[in-house]
Parts: structure tokens; C-alpha cells; sequence
């Protein structure tokens, strides 16, 4: 602002103000604000300034973002920030900051904060002290790294279970040049499939111990590999073993550039699915023979004569066996009164049903025992000499064998498909995350040579991972044989059940400060089970509900049971952490989904879920963050005093 004097008559004076215009160091400086606020905004990073002295917290809008409030919903505060901070993490960052604030250090740290929603998010700050104010500031930036870490997390798994696949005798790793000789083979397949007629080493041919019919498919799908470098590829195929079987494989082609010499090989990724081929085939084999066996077997033959507006006038002796009537309480009845289509619907009036004279199709019909019965009927219409129309005849092929064996025969295939299909899925899983394991491996393989002074810490490394992956693929192993006994379920008392918990978790519970409370009407319960499932559900959720309490309030589990009609609803409920079940409703019983920030393989729940599912119940939870979380489980009354209280 400028300011001029003037004279006026009178000897006054006369001032007048003006602005002058903008340096050109200003309008930069403004220019230079601007764009670094747009930087922020596109990289979603938080900028905040704390003033120690005077413990003042400024936060520009994109923190409140971050945080999850409205920029007005809140007013920042060093106190707000630190209840925030996962406690865990508390400690560390208290003492980050207050070194940062001294000059010791810069502010250069990853931690875990807690949303508005109850999630906890992992943050990446960095600051730096500025002391060109009345009070030192501590200037810094905040960004959201949660799925970095997660990604990172996932690698280093990921590379985890590769040693212990690669050590698997089913699963194959090889690597060949453009001409089909091998430049890779793991163990595994060189066990599997060398011989002296058709050896397996470097620079033989990959095509030796290929069956010849399988040939013309694998040589399609390496042009497609050519043509579509990265891209994989699948095919099954079959290859003669050592010791001259025939063995059923999954491969995974792709073709990939080697980084020193620019070079193309073909990678392979296989499993042996032998097993798996074998049981579908013994499946379709033994649906055959029981088809044929259903052709030879002769329905008994039932009679019944009604008139037109289906009024039964006469029953065979067979039918009056087979429905436990007396022909006194059938004759006179209504044909609509005993039977009804197999899709449930009403019998149509006869005049609709009997189109053409005549009418096939299936009956349902209940016995006074409420034994379900199906019949195979022919009606035809039937009338006196000289007359016309004037009753039906109807002819009934008691088929209820062997409907009841296909039901039982579609059962068994059904879960023999679903064995085979869960066997299936899990193959192509490993075929699918191998092929990245193999080139990880091979780098910790390089380096471990390359750097003898580091040898220790990779072995390691590699014991570590071996053990976690070991429980990997106990989890996945038993996951694969989780219905073993669904067909061998017994009456099971609960009061067991609770009483192997309670011993089990007794030391614990104490440890922490925790109580379980089973009411006295839980111990009186049963269901229809395995023991042992039973106590895995049991155990697994106890263990959930310990691993996710809140470690400011004393943790307070409590089991109660309520009978309904045909099951048994068993409640537990705790104070913890809780989980936005609605939000997260979908990938609640999903394998490796984690939702809190010490959540362990993802496993939990899933096992949960599946063991539930392997003694015909359901299972369903409802809970919301810091609430705590209430499981619901729905199993089959026993058949013991469960029965009798029905």
C-alpha cells in the first residue's frame, strides 16, 4: 500500500491510499501454494504442523480425510491424535515425535492409527522441524500405506510356502527353450519322470515321456505362449512316470524373457491330479451300474378305479398294503385327498388332465405313517358297455426304492463332485501362485550365493517360513478332509463340550483377566455331531474371541442355547473389538481375509464355517466396530434327550 500527501486550500492536507500491485516473488509464492495443495489432494497426504510449546495440532483438510471425520466434525488435538494410535504403536510414536520436536532426529515412521468406522488403517508420516517461527514447528505429511503392506505382506507369504511347494512330490516346476529342451527342473518331477530311456536333465527333450496322442495339444498351446508372451496358459495332459504309469497333470505355460540375455523360455507349472481324474471316473463307472441295476428291478403295480370327478370306487388289495387303509376308508374318498404331483401342486381336474383320454406322470402320496411313497401313474379312461365315459382307471408303479436311491446316489455325487471339485480348485491354486514363487525363490537362491556372509540369516529366514508354512498347508490339508466324518454324526452333549472348553481355556482366561459364563440350560443341550468338530468350533471362536478383545476393558464371554423346532441355536457373545458384519457380510467365511490389525492366516473363520457346514448347521454373526460380537449357531437337535424334548 502506497501513500500520497497533497495540499489543499487552507493549509490542510489531503492522503490518499492505493495498492500497489503484487511482487512477482508473492505471486510465485502463491503459485508454488497452490499446486503443492493439488499435490496433496492427488496423492491423498495429510499436512499438519505441531506446535510443542504452546501443544498445538493443526491439520489441513485431507487429514481429516484420513482420520475418516468432516473437516469441521472434529478439532484436532496432539491427546485426540494419540487415542488414535493403535496402542501398540503408542509408545513408539510418543517418542518419535518428542525426538523430532528436539532436533535429534527426523520424523520418519509407519504406524497404525484407528478410523472414525473402527478400522485401523497403517500410516506413513514424515516431518521435519522448522524453526524459522516464534516456537520450533514440527511440519509433516501423512499418507494411508495399508495396501502396500498388505501387498507386501502377501509377498513375503507367498514366497514363504514356494520352498516347501517346490518340495511337494506332486507339484512340478520345469523351464525349457524354444525348442522344447529343458534349461529347469525341479526334484520333484526329475524323481517322477526320469528314466534311462527318456532321462530328465538339462538340454533333453521335454516331449520324451509326453503320451504321443497329447502332443498336438501341447505343441498349440506353446504357439499360443509364443504369441502371447506373459500370458499363461493351461492344459491337462498325461506323462509316463519312471516306473512306467501313466500319471493325469495340470500344467500352467508361460513364456517369459530372461533379464540378462533377452532370451525366451518356456516356464511350466504342474500338479498331479491322477487322484482326482481317477475318483470322477469311478463316480460316472458306478452311476452306470446302478442305472443298470434300476432297469432290472420290477415296481409293484397298484390298481384303482374312480369316476370322473375322481371319487375312488375301488383299490386293489396292494394299494390298500401300501397306503395302510382299509378299502372301507378308501372307497368313497377323493383320488386329490391321497395324492398330490411331485412338485407339490394340486391335481388338476380330471377333465384338464385327461386331455387325450389318457394322462403318465409321477404321484406323491403320504401313508398313515407319513412315509413319503412315489408312484409312477397311467390313467385311462374306461366306460360301461353302451355308455360313454363314465370312470378311470388307474395304474400305479410303486417306485419308491428306487426314487429314494437316487436321491441317495444324486447325494453321494454331489458331494463326491464337490470333493472333487474343492480337490480340482485347490490344484489349480497352487499351479496359479507357484509360477511367481519359482522366479522368488530362485533370487534368494542367487543371493544366498552371492552373499556367504549373510548365509545365517537366510537359513534363517528359510526355517522361519518352513514352519509357517507348514501350518499353511495343515490348515489347507484340513480343509481337504473336513467332511471325513459328516456321515458318522452321533447324539453329542453339550456339557462335555463346555467342560473340555473351560479346562481347556481355564489358564488363559485367568491370565488375562477374562471370564466365560455358560448358563446352567447350555449343559442340558445336545446336538447332532462329531465330538471332536464340535470342539474345533468351539475352540476357534474362543480363541478369536480372546485374540480380538479390547485391551482397555476386562474381556466377558457368554454362551447361552435356546431350543427351536428342529435345531438347537447356540449364542456366544462377547465385548471385543467387534467386526462391521453388514459392510462386511460377503467376506466374512472368505479364505485368507483378515480384519483386524493382529490377525493372524485368515483362516478362522472359514474353518469355522466349513466345519459348521460339514454337520448340516448354519452359522451367522452380528456385530459392529467396538461393540463386540455376537455368534449365532444353528445345529441339528440330537437324536438322544434333544429328541425326546421335540
Amino acid at each position: 500500500m502506497i501513500k500520497s500527501t497533497f495540499d489543499i486550500e487552507g493549509g490542510e492536507q489531503m492522503y490518499l491510499f492505493h495498492l500497489a500491485p503484487a511482487s512477482a516473488e508473492a505471486v510465485q509464492t502463491a503459485k508454488i501454494k497452490h499446486r503443492l495443495e493439488i499435490a496433496c489432494d492427488v496423492s491423498k497426504q495429510g499436512v499438519w504442523e505441531w506446535r510443542g510449546n504452546s501443544q498445538q495440532l493443526i491439520w489441513d483438510k485431507n487429514m481429516f480425510t484420513l482420520f475418516g471425520y468432516e473437516e469441521n466434525e472434529i478439532k484436532p488435538s496432539y491427546d485426540f491424535f494419540l487415542e488414535a494410535v493403535h496402542p501398540e504403536d503408542r509408545a513408539f510414536v510418543v517418542e518419535s515425535v518428542n525426538k523430532a520436536y528436539q532436533g535429534e532426529i527426523d520424523y520418519d515412521i509407519d504406524f497404525r492409527v484407528q478410523k472414525k468406522c473402527g478400522t485401523y488403517i497403517t500410516i506413513k508420516g514424515y516431518g521435519r522441524l522448522d524453526y524459522e517461527e516464534k516456537e520450533p514447528v514440527l511440519v509433516g505429511v501423512n499418507y494411508d500405506i495399508s495396501e502396500e503392506k498388505a501387498l507386501l505382506h502377501e509377498v513375503n507369504r507367498t514366497n514363504a510356502r514356494l520352498a516347501s511347494f517346490l518340495q511337494v512330490e506332486s507339484v512340478f516346476v520345469v523351464r525349457t527353450d524354444m525348442e522344447g529342451k529343458y534349461t529347469f527342473v525341479n526334484e520333484s518331477y526329475r524323481k517322477r519322470f526320469h528314466t534311462e530311456a527318456s532321462p530328465v536333465g538339462i538340454g533333453s527333450s521335454s516331449m520324451d515321456n509326453v503320451l504321443a496322442e497329447d502332443h498336438e495339444k501341447v505343441f498349440g498351446i506353446v504357439q499360443d505362449c509364443i504369441q502371447n508372451p506373459g500370458q499363461s496358459f493351461q492344459l491337462a495332459l498325461r506323462k509316463r512316470t519312471a516306473d512306467q504309469g501313466i500319471r493325469e497333470l495340470i500344467w500352467e505355460f508361460i513364456c517369459i524373457q530372461d533379464p540378462e540375455d533377452g532370451g525366451y523360455e518356456i516356464q511350466c507349472t504342474g500338479l498331479d491330479i491322477t487322484q482326482a481324474v481317477q475318483m470322477d471316473r469311478l463316480l460316472q463307472q458306478k452311476t452306470r451300474e446302478l442305472a443298470q441295476l434300476f432297469s432290472l428291478l420290477d415296481s409293484s403295480i397298484c390298481f384303482i378305479l374312480t369316476d370322473t370327478k375322481g371319487e375312488i370306487l375301488a383299490a386293489n388289495p396292494f394299494f390298500q398294503h401300501v397306503s395302510q387303509r382299509t378299502e372301507s376308508e378308501l372307497v368313497g374318498s377323493s383320488l386329490y385327498h391321497l395324492f398330490s404331483k411331485t412338485n407339490g401342486k394340486p391335481l388338476p381336474p380330471l377333465a384338464e388332465l385327461l386331455t387325450d383320454g389318457k394322462w403318465q406322470g409321477e404321484f406323491y402320496f403320504q401313508n398313515e405313517k407319513k412315509d413319503a411313497l412315489f408312484f409312477l401313474a397311467t390313467a385311462i379312461e374306461t366306460s360301461s358297455a353302451g355308455s360313454g365315459v363314465d370312470s378311470v382307471m388307474w395304474i400305479l408303479h410303486n417306485h419308491t426304492d428306487k426314487r429314494r436311491a437316487e436321491m441317495r446316489l444324486k447325494e453321494y455325487a454331489e458331494t463326491l463332485k464337490e470333493k472333487n471339485e474343492a480337490l480340482l480348485r485347490f490344484a489349480n491354486i497352487i499351479s496359479h501362485h507357484i509360477r511367481s514363487q519359482a522366479a522368488n525363490l530362485e533370487m534368494i537362491v542367487d543371493a544366498f550365493h552371492e552373499n556367504p556372509e549373510a548365509q545365517e540369516t537366510y537359513l534363517g529366514f528359510l526355517r522361519d517360513t518352513s514352519t509357517k508354512l507348514n501350518h499353511t498347508i495343515a490348515k489347507l490339508n484340513e480343509l481337504l478332509t473336513i467332511n471325513a466324518n459328516s456321515n458318522k454324526l452321533v447324539p453329542v452333549p453339550l456339557g462335555k463340550i463346555w467342560s473340555s472348553l473351560q479346562q481347556q481355556f481355564e489358564s488363559d482366561l485367568n491370565t488375562i483377566g477374562a471370564t466365560l459364563h455358560i448358563t446352567e440350560e447350555s449343559y442340558q443341550g445336545e446336538v447332532q455331531g462329531d465330538p471332536n468338530t464340535l470342539l474345533s468350533i468351539f475352540t476357534e471362536l474362543l480363541k478369536n474371541a480372546i485374540a480380538f478383545r479390547k485391551p482397555e476393558h476386562p474381556l466377558h464371554i457368554a454362551i447361552s442355547t435356546q431350543q427351536q423346532t428342529e435345531q438347537l441355536l447356540i449364542q456366544i457373545k462377547d465385548n471385543g473389538m467387534g467386526l462391521d458384519t453388514e459392510r462386511l457380510k460377503s467376506k466374512l467365511f472368505t479364505m485368507y481375509q483378515t480384519f483386524h490389525a493382529n490377525s493372524h492366516d485368515g483362516f478362522g473363520l472359514y474353518m469355522v464355517k466349513a466345519l459348521v457346514d460339514s454337520l448340516k448347521g448354519r452359522i451367522a454373526l452380528q456385530g459392529k466396530p467396538g461393540e463386540g460380537l455376537d455368534v449365532h449357531l444353528y445345529l441339528p437337535l440330537g437324536r438322544g434327550r434333544g429328541a425326546e424334548k421335540r
